[in-house]
């Protein structure tokens, strides 16, 4: 496991800086200790705590029990996803810009094209041996894109971040693969547990990055289309109203 884990071109780790994060968040959980070196004029190093994030954290559960002896030092975060970084120079105007892309995916619910759509549910057994049905709300193969910006200056720098993230559409549907080119497409018809899911899953988004603005991609044709109407439905009749829904059709 760690031979194919060491050859795999999607996993990243780095020591010194915490990729399950955001900028943003990095920034915002350091502050004081940013301030603190700031006035012992330590620029040249930046020592900060690290606050990885469960739902990119790759490997949080094998690592999880070293945290119960107090190794944190000895944990490192991984995240799946890609990063890639570049460079510019622009002489005329006496500044350097490096670019810096970094894609997160979701550990929750990680799967292969086809065999991961839509939303989960899980089934808990209690101790009772009564199941009950818990709406996670997970949409599937959720990527968080982050665009950073450094723009250096002669008497100056800028650090600016920009965030994106997509899934699979938050509600109860299927697409199995078998022998056809395009698989059937399986929607729950409970519309009631269908608006839970999605709602779920909009309050888990709100609460990591406030108002939401969503933009619908899928096509308006085909069994897409049949998908598109759905989610429209659902949005309609959701109680929640902290976002934004965007249609972008692509049939011209």
């Amino acid at each position: 496991m760690l031979d194919s884990l060491s050859k795999s071109k999607s996993f990243y780790f780095s020591f010194a800086y915490d990729l399950t994060n955001c900028f943003q968040n990095n920034f915002a959980q350091n502050f004081d200790l940013f301030l603190t070196q700031k006035k012992q004029k330590n620029h040249h190093t930046f020592f900060y705590r690290f606050q990885p994030q469960k739902r990119f954290y790759i490997n949080f559960e094998p690592l999880e029990n070293l945290k119960k002896i107090e190794a944190s030092d000895y944990i490192t975060p991984i995240i799946s996803g890609f990063i890639k970084s570049s460079s510019l120079i622009l002489e005329h105007e006496n500044e350097s810009i490096k670019i810096v892309l970094i894609s997160r995916r979701e550990r929750n619910r990680l799967g292969m094209r086809f065999w991961c759509r839509g939303a989960d549910i899980v089934i808990l057994l209690r101790k009772n041996y009564k199941n009950q049905i818990k709406k996670e709300g997970n949409a599937g193969n959720f990527v968080e894109t982050e665009q950073i910006f450094e723009i250096k200056r002669k008497d100056s720098t800028k650090i600016i971040s920009f965030v994106q993230i997509r899934g699979s559409m938050p509600f109860v549907w299927q697409q199995n693969p078998d022998l056809r080119c395009v698989p059937r497409v399986k929607i729950s018809p409970d519309n009631k547990k269908n608006v839970e899911v999605f709602e779920k899953h909009i309050n888990s988004l709100n609460l990591q990055y406030g108002l939401i603005i969503i933009l619908n991609l899928i096509d308006r044709r085909g069994i897409q289309k049949k998908l598109g109407e759905i989610f429209e439905e659902i949005l309609k009749k959701s109680q929640v109203d902290n976002f934004v829904f965007l249609m972008i059709s692509k049939q011209k």
